[in-house]
């Protein structure tokens, strides 16, 4: 109704394009989702044409036109989707310029991670647009469970509750194919980097076989066996229903119980980081090293774009690793605790393996390197090549001082000297191993941006993120 009143007629269809966009993520098949797909596109184009202040709708309409033009005709759209590729990097920097959360208000975070999320779209999508002439471009399934995260960090809001919390209100999108295309997206690319055994390998292929054919279900408890052998990937699928599929994957249980861990673990690690897309923590922090970084002249465009999108992942491991129990947690984050009688200090060896997995369980794993050599004449510990630049990732440990100053004279020039080639933009990771008896220093104080001098040329910045380890549980903790 209100689209048929001239004063509404742009927010009306601006509204029931965002609600055609999340009936056709709902979808289950990637043609009905992509039908809709298209017709969300065609609402934001109306609302773009009524109003020309609405970048929000141009930022939905130019991704969404890159996306359907992709699986329509991808041989004769690389000029179409380049252009429209332009106009979405123009309208999100646009309308980050014009839009504050000072201007807004608190209720607007998570803005700063949908901010994040239209980045990493942008992102993929530029890589997508060079192979356009191939056949094979980039999987529509990928792209569409990142407009997946956009949707949810864009009409997510921030909210004190009764008790003076802080809370994320989000839509809830079930999605259940984008996220079982996206598990087998996983699978695919653990055989394609060789990351398993060869008796693992073999399996994988199996259970890939059998999934993508569907099969026959053969009864029995075999929904039981996946939930207590891998619950995290059994949630990650949404397997009630999915009959055939708990049946693969429980025969996957009994023939190679290993792989079936390995991909629980995975799926775990997925959950947790995206347990941490809406932290309005998480956002806080983010949004204070986006200020600090402002004036940097590196920080700019595809370059600000890129080391945002990395910075926000990393803040999503710290934050996870703040909380993280021995428990719940198990060997991969034992570093963070002391060290069993009689065993010396963990090395930072711990740290650059644990924050290398989280990348790689994220959008990050094709891009990801560790010890990669010839990088402004050293070896970096871990290395992230995204579309247009690289950025490094220096981790160190600390066992004596591990304050502001401390950490920024001791590890700021290294960090800062792996960046002679691309942006002056760089990521300090250091475990801090010092003696936590009196308390843990919050996440908020672990965070921080400085600018590092270079003789003879201009200062780099250098984001230094501290990981506390050495750990007491809080009733251990003394005066």
């Amino acid at each position: 109704m209100l689209a048929e009143h001239p004063e509404a007629r742009a927010d009306a269809l601006f509204e029931l394009g965002q609600a055609q966009l999340r009936s056709a993520l709902e979808q289950d098949s990637l043609e009905g989702i992509l039908t809709g797909v298209a017709a969300a596109r065609d609402q934001f184009t109306s609302a773009e044409s009524l109003d020309e202040a609405r970048d929000d709708a141009t930022i939905l309409r130019a991704a969404l036109e890159v996306l359907t033009a992709f699986a329509q005709a991808p041989a004769q759209t690389g000029d179409e989707a380049a252009e429209s590729l332009a106009v979405l990097s123009a309208a999100m920097n646009r309308r980050t310029a014009f839009t504050t959360r000072d201007a807004l208000g608190g209720w607007a975070a998570p803005r700063r991670q949908a901010e994040v999320e239209w980045y990493t779209l942008a992102g993929k999508l530029r890589v997508a647009t060079g192979p356009l002439a191939q056949v094979s471009w980039l999987t529509p399934v990928e792209t569409l469970t990142q407009v997946l995260a956009v949707y949810q960090a864009s009409r997510s809001l921030t909210v004190v509750s009764a008790e003076g919390l802080r809370i994320v209100l989000e839509p809830t999108v079930e999605a259940a194919f984008l996220r079982r295309e996206g598990l087998l997206e996983h699978l695919q690319a653990a055989l394609q980097a060789d990351v398993l055994p060869e008796d693992e390998r073999r399996a994988a292929e199996a259970l890939l076989r059998g999934v993508e054919s569907g099969g026959h279900s053969q009864g029995g408890d075999a929904m039981g066996k996946v939930l207590a052998a891998a619950p995290a990937l059994a949630a990650e699928l949404g397997l009630a229903g999915a009959t055939r599929l708990a049946d693969q994957l429980a025969k996957a249980v009994d023939e190679s119980p290993e792989l079936v861990t390995w991909m629980n673990e995975e799926a775990d690690a997925r959950r947790r980081s995206l347990a941490r897309r809406r932290d309005p923590v998480v956002d806080d922090l983010l949004d204070r090293v986006v200020l600090s970084l402002g004036a940097a002249e590196d920080f700019r465009g595809t370059a600000r774009e890129e080391f945002i999108e990395l910075v926000m992942e990393v803040l999503r491991f710290a934050a996870d690793r703040a909380d993280v129990g021995r428990e719940s947690g198990g060997d991969p984050v034992a570093y963070l605790f002391p060290p069993a009688a009689g065993k010396g200090a963990f090395t930072e060896d711990y740290l650059q393996r644990d924050v290398y997995s989280w990348l790689c369980s994220s959008g990050f794993r094709n891009s990801t390197r560790m010890e990669e050599r010839d990088i402004a004449a050293g070896r970096a510990d871990v290395s992230v090549q995204r579309v247009e630049h690289r950025f490094v990732i220096e981790v160190k440990r600390e066992l004596s001082d591990a304050s502001h100053a401390a950490l920024v004279g001791s590890y700021g020039p290294q960090t800062a000297g792996y960046t002679v080639v691309g942006p002056g933009l760089s990521i300090a990771l250091v475990l801090d191993l010092t003696s936590h008896r009196g308390g843990v220093p919050s996440l908020k104080d672990s965070v921080w941006v400085d600018e590092v001098p270079i003789q003879g040329g201009t200062a780099r910045r250098v984001v230094t993120v501290v990981v506390r380890g050495n750990r007491p549980t809080p009733r251990q903790i003394r005066a």
